[in-house]
């Protein structure tokens, strides 16, 4: 897929294609929140809802990426790239507002890029959001305002949240979400079925990340 330096773009192939073709233009009615948190767990999530037919094409689709204080560009950027060192705790507060602003963009840039292979995969109804704060409470606000049929989330991921933390993330949501809350389950092979698509990510990410510099 070619596109401009200043484009993101992702490869088709980077999700499959739907289970099910879409029936007609009309939404199915029902409002479904990811949890998506760009780390190849959660690639894989997505393309496993999407291969089992649990995401269909005429959902109303809202991918939300929750981005912590604390993340700053460390799932995409190794230590040597451009990007590496953009956020430094010496910093003026203006200078870290930027930075801070300049990271939601970039994901929410990433965000667009995943909604675009939906689309191109007959999912019509995409939207993106990247929401700052913390992953357990943010989710659950989000939903709040939303409304969604469901959430579905995964059992692992969540950015640095790692181990028996992150049991709590999803025991948390499944309590205290308005919603039901679907916690998808993948195999370590699954996730490592997206090694090749995840290092592809990366390297468009990170080029597009530079050539904003």
């Amino acid at each position: 897929m070619a596109s401009s330096p200043n484009t993101l773009a992702l490869p088709s192939t980077f999700l499959p294609p739907p289970r099910h073709p879409r029936t007609d233009s009309v939404q199915s009615g029902r409002i479904v929140v990811v949890a998506y948190d760009q780390s190849r767990a959660s690639d894989a999530i997505l393309d496993k809802v999407i291969r089992t037919g649990l995401l269909q094409p005429d959902d109303d689709i809202r991918l939300v990426h929750i981005l912590p204080q604390q993340d700053f560009f460390s799932s995409f950027v190794s230590a040597n790239t451009v990007m590496s060192n953009t956020y430094d705790t010496q910093t003026s507060g203006k200078e870290k507002t930027y930075n801070e602003q300049m990271m939601v963009d970039a994901k929410e840039d990433l965000l667009m890029a995943v909604a675009k292979v939906l689309r191109q995969h007959s999912f019509q109804h995409v939207k993106v959001e990247v929401v700052q704060g913390d992953p357990k409470q943010s989710l659950v606000d989000y939903c709040q305002s939303v409304r969604p049929t469901f959430m579905m989330t995964g059992s692992r991921g969540f950015g640095k949240v790692k181990g028996s933390i992150l049991g709590s993330v999803s025991d948390f949501l499944a309590k205290n979400c308005p919603c039901p809350v679907m916690i998808i389950k993948v195999t370590d092979a699954e996730i490592k079925a997206r090694e090749d698509m995840s290092e592809k990510k990366k390297s468009i990410f990170s080029n597009f990340l530079a050539n904003k510099q």
